[in-house]
């Protein structure tokens, strides 16, 4: 707690660069749930819930997986 004032804006900077780079793919990937750019209240700082149209979802961990992303 003592380092949340400065941990929650790097996180929500972190999710939000995944979560852009994963948009600009051009796959159709949506994001699930409610997202702005920025905005630490509405979804939590470190968590990105993203739509792969067409991707198995345990698929897509193991190559994640496989890619060294921890999810």
């Amino acid at each position: 707690m003592a380092r949340r004032a400065d941990e929650v804006p790097r996180l929500v900077a972190l999710r939000d660069r995944l979560i852009g780079s994963a948009l600009d793919l051009g796959y159709d990937i949506e994001v699930g749930g409610a997202w702005r750019p920025g905005d630490g209240i509405h979804r939590l700082a470190g968590n990105a819930h993203l739509l792969v149209p067409g991707c198995e979802g345990d698929s897509l961990l193991y190559l994640l997986d496989a890619a060294g992303v921890e999810c």
